[in-house]
């Protein structure tokens, strides 16, 4: 054999050889996703659980055999809640080329997050950040859960159609602003126009320096008929705590953001009875919900909160748009997104509007024997 011949056969193998391997390659390339949420501190209640529900509807897609047969990378990052990091890490997830990202599980780090992903540089799909600010924007931002208005009035009818109280103490944290400020007003608002009088509002920051026992005392000296939290859940459930020694007949509400297993860890006998406002219902008998918090269970050794149900419902959305588009670029899986309109959640279908608003229905839950339980009105 010649050694031209000898040459081109060589080649030939190296090319049969390396041929395989590159188109490997290729076929692996992946879709890529970020989560980013607090997954240290105060709030890690809803980090840790939206991170598994994301982890856990993307290890399902990649079982089933991926997007267009890629699979999905999931790529986490933790917030700490701090503005500060909050856009360090978008920035760090978007220079690595990820252009999805879910997260940010409070109002505060959704509206800190909104200048990194303008000019279309990154789609954010918020699980459970619910401010009002954060609606009816023209930016690359899609919420999952109902507006925090509608939340915030339900439950303001039911403390005076249902239970016909007239005078209110609200409780809030102001680490939270945009969220806690606006639960308040919107709450505020609708119980005076029915003849009720919110007649303090009392804010705290939290930490470790919380005078619970104080606010308690002042909150007290209010006569209040009523009492609301605003709060995450460790403040909410300690600071229900104290109020139950100076008050314990007085009925207690909390927003959405309290309703974790760490509230009723930290609360115990305190918050039985604790009335919430959520888009969340935690007893549900659908199918598609069942077999969700089942296998969150089996994976992650407990049931899931309302951050890890709406975050599977976040990933599920977004593995929808990529579908749609075909790729994983902002714009396009936003466009997606918004032109399906209507999903199926995990208990009732939600619609996305132009502004990437959910809209769905909203429920009251209330706390009993230990447990989160959709409240029956009739």
């Amino acid at each position: 054999m010649s050694t031209a011949k000898r040459c081109q056969l060589v080649v030939c193998v190296l090319l049969l050889l390396i041929i395989p391997a590159v188109s490997g390659c290729f076929g692996q390339q992946t879709y890529k996703i970020g989560f980013v949420g607090g997954l240290t501190g105060r709030y890690s209640d809803l980090g840790v659980a939206g991170r598994n529900g994301v982890t856990l509807a993307i290890e399902e897609i990649n079982k089933a055999g991926g997007i267009h047969g890629r699979p999905v990378e999931l790529i986490v990052r933790d917030d700490k809640n701090d503005p500060a990091v909050v856009r360090a890490v978008d920035e760090e997830l978007i220079d690595a080329g990820v252009r999805i990202l879910i997260g940010h599980m409070t109002s505060a780090a959704a509206v800190a997050s909104l200048p990194v992903s303008a000019g279309g540089k990154a789609l954010i799909v918020t699980p459970t950040a619910t401010a009002d600010s954060l609606r009816g924007n023209d930016d690359m931002l899609i919420t999952i859960m109902s507006p925090l208005k509608l939340m915030a009035q339900v439950q303001a009818a039911y403390a005076v159609q249902e239970l016909g109280l007239k005078r209110l103490v609200i409780i809030g944290d102001s680490s939270n602003p945009e969220y806690a400020r606006n639960w308040a007003e919107v709450f505020t608002a609708y119980f005076e126009s029915f003849g009720g009088k919110v007649v303090a509002t009392l804010p705290f920051a939290s930490g470790s320096g919380v005078e619970y026992e104080s606010l308690a005392q002042t909150a007290a000296g209010y006569r209040p008929e009523g009492i609301l939290l605003v709060a995450g859940a460790v403040d909410a459930a300690v600071m229900s705590q104290w109020l139950r020694k100076r008050q314990p007949d007085v009925p207690i509400f909390s927003s959405s953001w309290a309703m974790t297993n760490d509230f009723i860890h930290h609360g115990g006998q305190a918050v039985e009875g604790i009335v919430f406002s959520s888009t969340y219902s935690p007893d549900n008998h659908n199918p598609a919900y069942v077999r969700f918090a089942h296998k969150y269970r089996e994976r992650f050794g407990s049931w899931p909160n309302y951050a890890a149900a709406h975050s599977y419902e976040a990933a599920q959305l977004v593995l929808t748009g990529i579908n749609k588009a075909g790729n994983d670029q902002a714009l396009a899986v936003k466009q997606a997104i918004i032109g399906q309109q209507q999903f199926t959640g995990l208990w009732d279908d939600y619609l996305i509007n132009a502004a990437g608003d959910a809209s769905r229905v909203c429920r009251l839950v209330i706390v009993t024997n230990g447990q989160f339980v959709t409240l029956d009105k009739k």
